[in-house]
């Protein structure tokens, strides 16, 4: 058991324009991820405690990825002040955007995207052009993209 952990708050991580996952996989990294606070916040600015994926929901999604691959299994905390919403309309919001973005992840090709990672040589531009499909409302209409391998 690590004698202090963190609880990162994504505004205050987005306040000091660190990139999400990454302030997040150190203490992943090292075991010591103790709880963490969710909301959406702009880059900069004073803390806002927007709704969760209200503003950059691909960093949302970047920072599910995150966890995903360290194999956190841990809570996630909602940290809103919904001024012009009702507090339980903010919490459903919140809950439904993180639901979403963690079905976006889990349906994603991982052994590609990997493989897309451990060999830009033989994949330059496949992993965006694969994240723009998993987004879009109809891939379908997209021109084919082969896996990397």
């Amino acid at each position: 058991m690590p004698f202090f952990a963190l609880n990162p708050e994504i505004g205050h991580v987005l306040m000091g324009y660190e990139d999400l996952s990454m302030a997040f996989a150190w203490p992943l990294a090292d075991g010591r991820l103790a709880h963490s606070h969710w909301n959406s916040q702009p880059l900069g600015n004073y803390d806002q405690d927007l709704t969760v994926g209200s503003v950059s929901p691909e960093s949302l999604e970047a920072l599910l990825y995150t966890l995903r691959l360290h194999g956190y299994t841990g809570h996630l905390g909602i940290d809103i002040n919904p001024e012009r919403i009702p507090v339980d309309v903010a919490l459903r919001i919140s809950f439904d955007a993180i639901r979403a973005a963690n079905d976006r992840v889990e349906n994603l090709d991982h052994e590609a995207i990997l493989f897309s990672q451990r060999h830009p040589d033989r994949s330059r531009g496949w992993l965006e052009a694969y994240l723009i499909r998993a987004r879009a409302a109809r891939p379908e209409r997209l021109s084919p993209l082969p896996r990397p391998f």
